[in-house]
């Protein structure tokens, strides 16, 4: 409901009444505002107290992850796959299952294309990882940008991945005449799966540590404290 209170036409002066509108709706929605103001205040509040942390410890984890990634393929190559392997870190490299057997050795035979194709990649293995040993020396809890190092670990484990992915496909092309023998391509087998499995995991590490790292509030300056976007964000609810 309103009131008039002057007639169409009429003269009137500043400061004058013309008309008086019902605003107990407007009231209510006021009060509602108040108290919405309020419960964004005290979210406000509290992402101030959490978001340093919370950024800092996914930042943490995220390095962690990036340095884990290479320790696991380091040890996948040079632990686990190297001993299938004739001068591995050279680019004379070549790959050989080989046994003993009453003092004489023996080699199993393997695929030609992908013995191959493994011993070209072997080479270019250790050139990726020596890079990458190199590339985080450089790397600290100072570190500004993580983004380059990141990408490099995501872009050197799945060289990894792919290399030893075809290692398996050599071992799994190798048979053995005698029953006596397939124990021990068995080990080799279960060697390589190995190596496969921790840099697996360490790629899923690094998905995950990326995900939570984006996902955490982001420094916005180098002010100490509350300078994330996360509060920003907060403080434009408040506004």
């Amino acid at each position: 409901s309103s009131d008039l209170y002057v007639d169409v036409g009429a003269k009137v002066h500043a400061g004058d009444t013309l008309v008086v509108l019902e605003n107990a709706d407007l009231l209510a929605k006021v009060a509602e505002a108040r108290a919405n103001l309020l419960q964004e205040q005290v979210k406000l509040a509290q992402t101030k107290q959490n978001s340093s942390g919370t950024y800092s410890d996914a930042r943490a984890n995220m390095i962690s992850k990036i340095r884990d990634g290479y320790a696991k393929s380091d040890n996948a190559i040079h632990r686990s796959v190297d001993q299938f392997f004739k001068n591995p870190k050279t680019s004379n490299a070549y790959i050989v299952f080989s046994f003993t057997d009453g003092g004489t050795q023996y080699n199993f035979p393997v695929d030609g294309v992908l013995g191959s194709k493994v011993n070209s990649e072997r080479f270019t293995v250790e050139k990726t990882l020596t890079a990458w040993q190199a590339s985080l020396a450089k790397l600290s809890s100072n570190t500004t940008d993580l983004n380059s190092f990141i990408d490099e670990a995501g872009k050197n484990l799945d060289i990894i991945k792919s290399f030893l992915d075809d290692v398996a496909l050599v071992a799994n092309s190798i048979t053995s005449s005698e029953f006596k023998y397939d124990a021990t391509i068995s080990g080799y087998k279960s060697t390589i799966s190995d190596a496969r499995s921790d840099v697996a995991l360490a790629i899923t590490n690094l998905i995950s540590a990326r995900e939570k790292l984006t996902s955490a509030p982001q420094q916005v300056s180098t002010d100490a404290g509350v300078d994330f976007d996360s509060v920003l964000s907060q403080e434009a609810r408040v506004a």
